[in-house]
């Protein structure tokens, strides 16, 4: 190693020539100004020879390494991206698909922001940091439990075309944590569908227990990961709502 880097100093210098100002009076430099004009440093690479427009030829090169190391590490960790080739009808297909297929790769994809139905953004439920809200004057802070975020960078873009149809864009396929094979903790995994919310409606209406409800979801969707207290808290909506409207009504 210090051969090298005395050889490529030498180099430098003897590129610069004697009007460059550099310091050439280093005693453990090569005499390589005394050398055959020709010949050229012995093992030294040909700097001068890249040219000025070496820097700029090299930039497609280094944009194609990068995206290919990205694919690279998605690929390595299973969370792969969904594919852009495929057409929506509409943003609720479009945000199911995206969902579903993150879901069975190990991640859950959430909507991070939206534009008047016209384009939308998900990223994956590990994004961000988190926060602590508290400040010194209201005590001390409170002891960090847990959370999931931890910076992930994926993220997704979805817009509508002149054609009315939805189409996908991978703006990051990469992410930092390997895939989740336990979706239970996801909150976000959990979330009914308005097809399931109006099962439990009506299995409510008609008196079936809780425990019933789970297990005729769980016969709707198998894949789907649900827990008791999710129909727990359907339940508590449903109800919430039924009572809010009543009581608009009787105004």
């Amino acid at each position: 190693m210090a051969g090298t880097s005395a050889a490529l100093s030498a180099a430098a210098l003897a590129l610069a020539g004697p009007n460059s100002g550099l310091d050439t009076g280093s005693a453990s430099a090569p005499e390589l100004h005394a050398a055959d004009p020709d010949s050229g440093p012995a093992g030294v690479p040909e700097l001068h020879a890249a040219g000025p427009d070496a820097g700029s030829a090299s930039a497609p090169v280094l944009q194609a390494e990068s995206a290919a190391a990205g694919a690279e590490s998605a690929e390595s960790t299973g969370l792969q991206p969904p594919p852009t080739d495929a057409v929506f009808a509409t943003r609720d297909e479009c945000v199911a698909f995206i969902r579903r297929w993150g879901m069975n790769h190990g991640y859950v994809p959430t909507i991070w922001k939206s534009n008047a139905n016209r384009q939308i953004y998900m990223r994956c439920d590990r994004s961000g940091v988190f926060n602590d809200q508290s400040s010194a004057a209201q005590g001390p802070k409170r002891r960090r439990t847990s959370t999931r975020r931890d910076g992930c960078p994926f993220l997704v873009y979805a817009s509508i075309k002149k054609n009315s149809s939805w189409r996908i864009q991978v703006r990051e396929p990469c992410h930092n944590h390997p895939a989740d094979t336990n979706l239970i903790a996801h909150p976000m995994a959990r979330r009914f569908t308005p097809d399931q919310l109006k099962l439990i409606q009506s299995l409510d209406a008609a008196r079936a227990p809780p425990a019933a409800i789970l297990t005729a979801l769980r016969h709707l969707a198998p894949d789907h990961p649900i827990v008791q207290r999710d129909v727990y808290n359907a339940l508590a909506e449903i109800r919430r709502s039924a009572k809010l409207g009543k009581e608009k009504q009787n105004v």
